[in-house]
């Protein structure tokens, strides 16, 4: 390409608030608002406009003119017109564009009247419509759209301290209340073998799974307490070996199985939070970038009151449309002597019922119960005491009726024997015989007796036995706060608009191979690639569309190094770093 020689006109101009780092600068639609916008810059055509300017080799960067130092010195830009480079059609009309635009980097004072121009031609402006950006890997830019859950690839920021608000649900006819606050009331639940003091249970379907055992359930309250303790005396021995758990299980939960004995499906409850609780300010500030209402700015904080917690993203439930969002989860019961609470989110992650991020509580506290030792002793062993004394009395019975017999046969030998000898010797067996009676009845009764004294005495002195779990910690449900907490955490007011100006100077991470947005957004838009590439630009000329690449190679890999080090892309230059001006999407309208 031949060399550019400003021997044509230059136009010197302040004000303009681009320079040579390349961190911004402006777009235009055509060579012709270019041009308009540039030339408007000009304070004075007359004054600071030159039309017979010496030959220069541009390469040096350096041009002499006629004006004074002092005022030259005002100026931080300027442009000038070579040769003709080529023609633009759009539609009818035929633009001819021809300007180099470049930076005045310093000037220096040659005499009263002349002085030399230090510039650095700007070759993002220059050579805008000589080229298209190519298929980059795209790293950071602002992007068409920025519906919230849209972008959320991980920015590696520090979010700081949290701050939390604790959400409502929506319950359709009721108004909104704190999430999951049914869970705060609790039952007590008696798991038995029988109905009452006369009648044993016979079990039943519960959840769709059969159990041998029977729910008693009483409200945790100074007379549901009351009416568990007279219920529990009621039904005397049998609580010791019919009673197999007392535990806390929630409300509604305990209602639904004890009303509906023999239902086939778990208890459980759907919850609904609702957008505008998710999607409120910071601390006050509210952000521009709808980022922000994204993992890890805000996100969902769930915590069981048993000191375990579980996050979940909102951007990650389904929504129907941007702008009817809510948030379902469902609580289910978890059916046992030691139950436990299950939360399972719906429609998210795309799986409609997503058990594998289901969250826990519990299990609710055992707590414990006390039975009468001695009435249930005797109920235990009363059969067996019955049937020992009625052996011993067999035993008795017996030693009495051998030695009736003995006393009765040595009679008889004392009566047949006609000697003094033999007449001894038989009573000496009778008295023998009679004699075992006596001894072996008191020695048969006094110890039956003193055995049954015995144990009858050390089962009275036993302490009534306490049965469950007499150590559980029932703290949180004391306070009412075992049951799931939602809370809305998100980042403090301070972090919050750190992050939120980051991303509006620097857009989102994208890590895309694309080409890349130059603009897409009201105010400006920033990009930074990798590895950028530039492609020929289709141009109009004479109706005839053709595809123009026309950059210097020196200049062609410095524009490159623009957009890999990342640039801001201004629609309207004189808006160049005040970033409070509207920058929403384009396709969101002006």
């Amino acid at each position: 390409m031949a060399e550019i020689i400003p021997n044509g006109k230059l136009y010197l101009l302040k004000n303009l608030k681009i320079d040579n780092t390349y961190e911004n600068t402006i777009i235009f639609s055509t060579p012709q608002a270019q041009y308009n916008y540039f030339i408007s810059k000009c304070p004075n055509t007359a004054t600071h406009g030159y039309t017979q300017v010496n030959y220069q080799r541009v390469n040096k960067g350096v041009l002499a003119i006629h004006g004074v130092a002092e005022e030259v010195m005002k100026c931080n830009y300027m442009m000038f017109q070579n040769s003709l480079i080529f023609q633009e059609s759009n539609s009818s009309t035929t633009t001819t564009f021809n300007w180099v635009y470049a930076f005045i980097n310093d000037v220096k004072y040659l005499s009263t009247n002349c002085c030399e121009v230090y510039y650095e031609i700007d070759v993002l402006q220059t050579f805008m419509f000589r080229y298209s950006l190519g298929q980059c890997f795209v790293e950071r830019e602002h992007t068409e759209t920025d519906e919230i859950g849209e972008h959320i690839i991980d920015e590696g920021l520090p979010v700081g301290d949290y701050e939390y608000s604790e959400l409502t649900e929506y319950i359709a006819g009721t108004g909104d209340r704190t999430a999951f606050v049914t869970n705060s009331a609790l039952d007590i639940v008696v798991a038995a073998t029988y109905i009452d003091a006369n009648t044993d249970g016979l079990g039943g379907s519960y959840c769709g799974f059969f159990s041998g055992l029977v729910y008693h359930g009483f409200q945790n309250s100074s007379a549901g307490r009351t009416a568990c303790a007279n219920f529990l005396t009621s039904i005397g021995s049998k609580v010791a070996d019919g009673t197999v758990a007392v535990f806390l299980a929630p409300h509604w939960a305990m209602q639904y199985l004890i009303d509906n004995i023999g239902a086939e499906n778990a208890p459980y409850l759907n919850h609904k939070i609702t957008a505008t609780q998710v999607y409120q300010n910071f601390g006050g500030y509210t952000p521009k970038n709808n980022k922000m209402y994204t993992y890890p700015y805000n996100y969902l904080y769930m915590y069981n009151g048993c000191g375990n917690v579980a996050e979940y993203r909102f951007e990650k439930f389904a929504q129907p449309t941007p702008s009817d969002k809510n948030f379902t989860f469902t609580e289910y019961f978890d059916f046992s002597c030691s139950p436990s609470l299950a939360l399972v989110p719906q429609a998210y992650e795309n799986i409609a019922f997503n058990t594998v991020e289901h969250f826990t509580c519990g299990p609710f506290p055992q707590l414990s119960w006390v039975s009468d030792t001695y009435k249930a002793w005797i109920a235990q062993n009363g059969v067996s005491l019955g049937a020992s004394a009625i052996a011993s009395a067999l035993g008795l019975g017996g030693s009495i009726v051998n030695g009736v017999m003995n006393y009765e046969a040595g009679v008889a030998m004392a009566n047949a024997s006609r000697t003094a000898a033999g007449t001894a010797a038989g009573m000496a067996s009778a008295t023998a015989g009679a004699v075992g009676v006596g001894v072996a009845a008191v020695v048969n009764i006094l110890g039956t007796v003193v055995n049954l004294i015995t144990q009858i005495d050390y089962a009275q002195k036993l302490p009534d036995q306490a049965h469950g779990n007499v150590n559980a910690s029932q703290l949180m449900c004391i306070m009412g706060e075992m049951r799931y907490h939602a809370y809305r955490r998100y980042a403090r007011k301070d972090y919050a608009m750190s992050i939120d100006n980051f991303f509006t100077m620097f857009g989102y991470k994208v890590n895309k191979i694309k080409v890349p947005n130059t603009e897409v957004r009201n105010g400006f838009t920033y990009v930074k690639t990798a590895n950028c590439l530039l492609v020929p630009r289709s141009v109009t000329q004479s109706g005839v569309t053709t595809q123009v690449y026309e950059i210097p190679k020196y200049y062609e890999n410095k524009i490159m190094d623009i957009y890999n080090n990342g640039v801001r892309i201004w629609r309207n230059g004189d808006n160049i770093g005040d970033y409070s001006v509207n920058n929403d999407p384009i396709s969101q309208g002006a």
